[in-house]
């Protein structure tokens, strides 16, 4: 990660001590995918930059709310686009009726469409990461029910481990999953 800084709970722990280096490296991490994130929304680099500074700023100001630097970013990056669009629709002239229902389509498209995209992948990178997180045995039958589709009796079988032991791998992995996804649960 640089600077020091090996890991996102590293930086996220040293963010919220107010640390500038976590500062400097959360900025050389983020500030272009901030950008190339919100140009994609607003359209005009310009725009972007600005949006990408108050972005910035923001998770500095509020960096001891942050439980999970990716998630939280790009909700504060997808929020600060929303605001800058809606404001953009309110300036516009109700005479100039094609400007304005082209920035109501940008709207309306980062809402739904794309912003879910980014938190989508970002959610499946947690959940991959969150998977790899659990015991072997556990993640075993984690993968075996909810990905390979086998039900609990087949996976008892196959792994020739008792029904209740299977019950409580699964008990025990979706606490974990829930507990590591509880930021993004929020979302959906």
């Amino acid at each position: 990660m640089g600077y020091g800084i090996s890991d996102n709970a590293q930086l996220l722990a040293l963010l919220h001590k107010g640390d500038s280096l976590a500062f400097d490296a959360l900025f050389r991490l983020y500030h272009n995918k901030i950008l190339v994130f919100a140009t994609h929304y607003v359209g005009r680099e310009a725009d972007a930059k600005d949006i990408t500074q108050e972005v910035l700023y923001t998770i500095w100001e509020r960096r001891d709310q942050i439980t999970h630097i990716n998630g939280y970013i790009f909700r504060v990056a997808r929020n600060a686009c929303l605001d800058y669009l809606q404001k953009k629709k309110q300036l516009l002239s109700l005479d100039d009726d094609y400007v304005q229902k082209q920035a109501w389509i940008q709207y309306v498209s980062l809402a739904d469409d794309t912003a879910a995209s980014v938190i989508e992948k970002e959610l499946e990178a947690q959940i991959e990461k969150s998977i790899d997180q659990l015991p072997e045995k556990c993640r075993r039958v984690f993968i075996l029910s909810r990905i390979e589709g086998y039900q609990q009796s087949e996976i008892a079988n196959k792994m020739d481990i008792s029904l209740k032991t299977v019950e409580a791998h699964m008990t025990k992995a979706l606490k974990h999953l829930r507990k590591q996804l509880k930021e993004f649960l929020g979302l959906f």
